[in-house]
């Protein structure tokens, strides 16, 4: 060997390391994975048009368009793993030109191969090859269409029949698709055109045409014309005599560059260039879309189920796909390198998951071709860098651990995962899964988590119950919260030791009205479980107190259907104490007293009397209870003592100490039953100290002094600090607690109120649904309580407006007599007074003095 020579095979060696090195195992997603195992170069001056076949355990064929555009057969020996490929023999069986290529097994050593040749003729040819594939003999060749033979792919029909899809005219008229049948021996000594059928009168050329077996003398027959793909089922009797056209179906109208693969007795997988919405949304454009499709045994019918675009590349070409098993399939295809794609298909074909992909050539490639070798070993055949053949050999495994669904409870609160084998939360195939093996995250809506954690787990098989830890103190969920289940970082394994990835896996999913809805696979919408609720009841009645409006936040109904309109028994009307609410910051005491205390003024001179104050507070402390009095003065004369026995000496009342416990949720009132009459200045106090320290010893209170409604501060107790004062009792009753009547705008609704004894103003008229009486479209009830549902009453009864004067001087006896609405006359000793009084009762008009007449 020269020098030359030993340079460009250190070069030609080197490059392979490179590529190998760039070709890492990925681990796809865990539902499969492809590793990389060899890589060899069959032909290093040209090899496009590849395909390969399987000839013995031990020997793959290759026919090819070789140097020149020569046709060729190269025999390679490759290991059962796919280690180690070696070049075995050649033959040249076109000495022209040979292109688009497709071969077929004829017998063990016998191999059938159509492309187009000279002049774009169409050619077949047979091929014998010895058991070890040292002995190649070209057998017989037939030119058997003298204008066209373009987009060969040769199917077997029975022992010696078989059928080529192609592209041809046979010398007259347009471009058609045809199929035409063959018999050949299983020695190849003959080749017999049979019978043709032409599927279309016009071609694009350029598009292309495929063909496979569904069943016995069913082919399914793809082709595209002006980029339109469409799908024909075709039945070939056993001697080739009978073609027939069952059905025919356009699958795509944006298709082109198509591969077909058949995955079960009636769902296959078509692989095209087209217009579709993916990978991971649900916007369309130009890329690899792999379709499922429903064909039956009879190939009665073609339906189309779901399309997912996997890539959005435009230099999308050169694809084939293969069935791994009846749920997974690879593709092999070129976009600006060579790629192998694998995806999931569901067992009903209405879901297609883009699994994940290795780059098998990291430059663009030509005329992939994805054959199955020996178990999970497969090879491709490809062109790569200057048209050179390449077979890379790859180990792809479809039993890796996922989960394959997620199941979310109708009421939310749990959901369900299912994995495709038994897993353990150690290696070594041990160890229960616990609820820390998984994460829960949340968006969107109102409802919220309490922990990144399932609250629990539960176990059935290999079918997991997780439940959701929500955090109802928030809100319930509106159907807007989306949620994320996933499986913990190196947490889960299978038998084998496989680890469980992240599961971000994006599906495609077809329905009734959409052949694709792009969704992530471990993330759930959950149900709107929100309750219906009043945001808003009249603010001020009107002066007879009647009708009330109330609005709901959503349309709402008397059934658990969405539908009935509601009546008036769908309400409850009741009266309540006037009340005030206020809010009050609780502040540290000074470190000697050990009390902490926080004082309000009330916003406005009060009528009537004091009758309860109520105060909501939680104590979270585990370990400290307090202890909590009340004090109402009604001026303050000594505001900065904290030790309420300097405050005041006689307070207007003083409550007995009331325990807070630790751990502790409620309200703790104060009643003053005989009612307490409070002045313009009256403030009120509250004191809490820890519940073990003497009032007069040191000790102090760890209450933070940020604290406002419902903060946490830093503190050990959390308080809630909203004081509720209930002034008065009202003296208003109603006749009935449902309304009068109802009408309806919208989500408002208008109420008749009927009232019995007169209102004073110290009342609020109060609205409620009744129970279980009124639903919004999900059939959510709405809750007897409600915020928002109070208006304030009216004082109906006779009170005194104003003091009109009408004589300056003493008065005697008078008497009045009302003229009308506003006229009042009125009589003193001898004269008379004839006075209008305004609307308001506020103002008079003396319009005439009557002096007395004889």
């Amino acid at each position: 060997m020269n020098r030359n020579d030993l340079l460009k095979s250190g070069i030609k060696r080197m490059t392979q390391i490179l590529l190998s090195l760039l070709m890492i195992s990925v681990p796809i997603l865990g539902q499969s994975k492809s590793t990389f195992i060899k890589q060899f170069e069959y032909d290093d001056e040209n090899g496009q048009w590849g395909n390969p076949m399987v000839v013995n355990d031990s020997i793959l064929i290759v026919a090819y368009s070789g140097y020149k555009g020569f046709g060729n057969v190269q025999t390679l020996k490759i290991a059962a793993d796919g280690s180690t490929i070696s070049k075995v023999a050649l033959l040249r069986f076109d000495d022209d030109d040979a292109y688009e290529i497709s071969m077929e097994k004829v017998a063990n050593d016998m191999f059938v191969v159509a492309y187009r040749g000279r002049s774009q003729d169409g050619f077949i040819t047979t091929i014998k090859v010895s058991g070890d594939g040292q002995t190649l003999t070209q057998v017989k060749k037939l030119e058997h269409d003298t204008a066209d033979g373009r987009n060969n792919a040769l199917r077997k029909v029975d022992s010696d029949t078989y059928a080529l899809s192609y592209i041809g005219t046979n010398g007259s008229g347009a471009l058609k698709h045809r199929i035409k049948t063959f018999t050949i021996p299983a020695d190849g000594s003959n080749i017999t055109e049979v019978a043709v059928l032409d599927l279309n009168t016009s071609y694009i050329v350029g598009n292309s045409a495929d063909i496979i077996e569904a069943t016995a003398n069913m082919f399914v027959v793809a082709s595209s014309s002006n980029n339109t793909i469409t799908l024909k089922t075709i039945s070939i009797s056993n001697d080739g005599a009978t073609i027939t056209e069952k059905t025919s179906k356009n699958i795509s109208s944006s298709g082109k560059q198509f591969s077909l693969a058949k995955m079960t007795s009636n769902l296959y997988i078509l692989e095209f260039y087209g217009n579709h919405k993916g990978p991971t949304s649900n916007s369309s454009s130009n890329g690899g879309v792999v379709a499922s499709i429903d064909i039956p045994t009879d190939g009665s019918s073609i339906t189309p189920l779901t399309y997912l675009r996997h890539t959005s590349s435009s230099g999308f070409d050169q694809n084939t796909v293969i069935k791994i098993d009846n749920n997974t399939f690879a593709a092999a295809y070129k976009t600006s390198k060579g790629i192998l794609r694998t995806f999931n298909m569901s067992n009903d074909g209405r879901t297609l998951t883009n699994v994940g992909y290795v780059n098998f050539f990291n430059s663009a490639t030509k005329f992939n071709n994805i054959i199955q070798w020996k178990n999970n070993v497969y090879l491709i055949t490809y062109a790569g860098t200057g048209d050179k053949g390449y077979v890379n050999t790859y180990k792809i495994e479809s039993d890796k651990p996922y989960i394959n669904s997620y199941v979310l409870a109708a009421d939310n609160s749990t959901v369900k995962v299912t994995f495709n084998e038994a897993v353990y939360n150690a290696t070594g195939g041990s160890g229960a899964l616990e609820a820390s093996d998984f994460t829960i995250a949340m968006s969107g809506g109102k409802a919220s988590l309490t922990s990144a954690t399932p609250s629990a787990i539960s176990a059935s098989g290999n079918e997991y119950t997780l439940n959701i830890p929500y955090d109802f103190a928030d809100d319930y969920p509106n159907g807007e919260e989306k949620i994320t289940i996933d499986v913990a970082t190196n947490a889960i394994y299978d038998a084998n030791d496989n680890v469980v990835p992240a599961q971000t896996i994006y599906d495609a999913i077809s329905t009734s009205s959409d052949p694709t809805t792009i969704v992530q696979r471990n993330i759930k919408t959950l149900s709107d479980k929100e309750l219906p609720y009043v945001t808003s009841v009249t603010t001020e009645l009107d002066e007879d107190n009647t009708p009330i409006q109330v609005t709901f936040n959503e349309a709402v109904f008397n059934t658990n259907g969405g539908s009935g309109a509601l009546e008036a028994s769908d309400f409850t009307l009741r009266i309540v104490e006037k009340t005030e609410e206020t809010v009050v910051s609780f502040t540290d005491a000074s470190a000697t007293t050990g009390w902490t205390n926080a004082w309000q003024s009330f916003t406005t001179v009060k009528k009537g009397s004091l009758n309860k104050i109520s105060l909501r507070l939680q104590n979270t402390s585990s370990v400290d209870g307090y202890r909590m009095a009340l004090y109402l003065y009604n001026n303050d004369s000594n505001s900065s003592s904290a030790n309420p026995n300097d405050k005041f000496s006689s307070p207007i009342s003083r409550s007995q100490l009331t325990i807070v416990p630790k751990n502790t949720n409620g309200e703790v009132h104060f009643i003053f039953p005989q009612g307490i009459p409070l002045g313009a200045s009256a403030k009120y106090y509250f004191w809490l100290k820890n519940e073990g320290v003497n009032p007069s010893g040191a000790g102090k209170v760890y209450v933070n002094s940020s604290h406002n409604d419902g903060g946490a501060g830093n503190s050990a107790s959390r308080l809630f600090h909203k004081v509720t004062m209930f002034t008065g009792e009202g003296s208003g009753t109603l006749i009935s607690a449902t309304p009068s009547s109802i009408s309806k705008s919208s989500n408002t609704y208008t109420l008749g109120v009927n009232w019995d004894l007169v209102p004073n103003g110290k009342e609020k008229l109060v609205v409620q649904p009744a129970s279980g009486a009124i639903f919004d479209a999900k059939g959510n009830i709405a809750s007897v309580a409600q915020a928002k549902n109070r208006a304030i009453v009216n004082d109906q009864r006779i009170v005194s407006v104003s003091d009109l004067q009408y004589y300056s001087s003493s008065n005697y006896w008078t008497n009045n007599l009302a003229l009308g609405d506003d006229l009042v006359l009125t009589q003193r000793r001898d004269y008379l007074y004839l006075n209008q009084i305004a609307k308001d009762g506020k103002s008079k008009t003396q319009n005439q003095l009557i002096p007395p007449t004889c």
